[in-house]
Formats: structure tokens, sequence, C-alpha cells
């Protein structure tokens, strides 16, 4: 099972937003621009502090171990996964919660 296969599949723990544009009437002499309401994305995932230190070699073998588990072969996939974990701790944390969820 791919990567994206997974996510598909995982039940939903994280609420993903997106921006609501509200239409607007010129009939009614409203501003033809339209409202943008702004949601937040919450999640149940701790995150560690910014200043956290790199990737580990532990962190890397760990997600390409996992990797390997759930049969992604794609090279793009596996490079965007530990190109956005060594350099965003917020999705490293992500797919390491993932990865525990998989083990645990």
């Amino acid at each position: 099972m791919a990567l994206v296969d997974l996510i598909r599949k995982r039940d939903t723990k994280t609420a993903i937003a997106t921006s609501a544009i509200s239409a607007t009437s010129l009939a009614t002499g409203d501003s033809p621009v339209a409202g943008v309401a702004t949601v937040a994305i919450a999640h149940k995932y701790r995150t560690r502090e910014k200043n956290a230190a790199p990737m580990s070699m532990r962190e890397t073998q760990t997600l390409l171990d996992w990797l390997v588990r759930i049969g992604e072969t794609d090279q793009d996939v596996i490079d965007y996964v530990l190109r956005d974990c060594r350099s965003d701790i917020e999705k490293r944390t992500f797919f390491l919660n993932l990865v525990a969820e998989e083990v645990g």
C-alpha cells in the first residue's frame, strides 16, 4: 500500500480546512470582491519545539523502514517525505506519529 493509499484509507483524526469564499451579488449593491473566511486546522498530534534538533539518523531510518513496509516505491514520494521531515518539524512529528500508530 503506497503512502497516498494509506492516507486515503486512514480514519480522519485531523481536520483539514480550506479557505471559504462567499459569493456576493452585484444586484444588491455588494462589492464584487468575495469575502474570504480563514479556517484553522486542528489536529491531535503534539508538535516539537521549532528549535528542535535536526532529524536524526534513527528517525530517518524509521521513516525509510515504514515507507518500505507500506509498499511505497515511488522515489519522488520517498524524497518528498524525507525532505519535508528534515525541514519541517511539524511534518516530521506528523509522520513519526503516523508510523507509531501503524506499529502500535
